[in-house]
């Protein structure tokens, strides 16, 4: 449900719970009927990245099952303004009518169980609070507890940034997107920026599934001497975006960018920019190159040890340095 939505997360753990867990909660709270009364025999915890995506996290779960708000909360509001510590939201949930109508699911109808969702930081501070305070039976001295609540302020701090952060990163893509799209190119060469350069001139489809490759890229443009948005705009004319189509049809970021560059200045690209990134070229591109500049390049390609291949073998230029 949380790829479905777009949701970013670490990781979705499960578990159920251990019979001696099982057994000791029973006697510690002097459970009447366990069965019904326990909330956690199967639980499940989200790890989310930032805290906005916890909201995002919660709305997915109340849509899809019941959520049982009397056992159900916020932890960190039970510490108070002033103290630090275990933080996450326990969500205690049922099923749900339509689940429970399943006959598969009709076992299970009336039970309840537990999902905590928490950012990273909070679940690194909370398992090695868990950690070091079990090897002292629960109890910790005194200046021990207040390094750990020292600590937890640090991470919560961490935690409030990190998300800021990560909402300004959001608008700056708004940002940059809005300007690239009224005509406003003054913006300098990033990531973000350059992405959404290509998603004006090739459109939506453009293939951004190569993060690793982009530290490369950029440095590529760079050295091919643009340096914003207006300056790689102008090298990719109309008639290079069209070849750069042609030669990459899935419209993967670092083909339209290298295509772009070579198209426009291919003895430049080979002095300035490769600097031996990549080694491999499917014949079509090599065709498309060639067509464009209206000669033979297979000079270029031996000078360069750049091997031709049919495109369903593997290669890698299209990908960064070290991949």
């Amino acid at each position: 449900m949380l790829d479905a939505e777009g949701i970013p997360y670490v990781s979705v753990q499960g578990r159920c719970k251990e019979l001696g867990s099982f057994k000791e909660k029973i006697q510690r709270k002097r459970y009447k009927d366990p069965k019904r009364e326990i909330t956690d025999l199967a639980g499940l915890r989200i790890i989310t990245l930032v805290e906005s995506d916890i909201q995002r996290v919660e709305s997915v779960l109340r849509d899809a099952f019941d959520v049982n708000d009397e056992n159900s909360g916020d932890k960190s509001i039970a510490l108070g303004d002033d103290k630090f510590g275990y933080r996450s939201v326990h969500f205690v949930c049922g099923l749900g009518g339509r689940r429970e109508s399943l006959p598969e699911h009709g076992r299970f109808k009336g039970l309840l169980f537990e999902i905590q969702v928490r950012t990273a930081l909070q679940h690194a501070w909370a398992e090695i609070e868990h950690d070091r305070g079990y090897k002292l039976k629960g109890e910790l001295p005194s200046h021990l507890k207040r390094r750990f609540a020292l600590l937890a302020g640090l991470l919560e701090l961490a935690d409030s940034q990190f998300d800021q952060l990560s909402n300004d990163i959001d608008r700056y893509q708004a940002d940059v997107s809005r300007r690239a799209v009224s005509g406003d190119l003054d913006i300098e060469i990033n990531s973000s920026s350059v992405y959404e350069l290509l998603v004006l001139k090739f459109g939506k489809g453009v293939n951004s599934a190569y993060d690793d490759a982009w530290p490369q890229l950029i440095q590529e443009i760079r050295d091919f001497g643009a340096y914003d948005l207006k300056s790689l705009s102008q090298l990719f004319s109309d008639d290079v975006c069209r070849r750069a189509r042609e030669s990459t049809p899935g419209l993967e970021v670092p083909g339209l960018i290298r295509d772009g560059l070579i198209l426009t200045d291919i003895e430049r690209y080979f002095k300035k920019s490769w600097k031996g990134h990549w080694s491999g070229l499917d014949f079509k591109s090599a065709i498309t190159y060639e067509e464009h500049y209206g000669k033979d390049l297979s000079e270029v390609w031996e000078k360069h040890k750049i091997d031709l291949y049919n495109e369903d073998e593997d290669a890698d230029f299209f990908v960064g340095e070290g991949d």
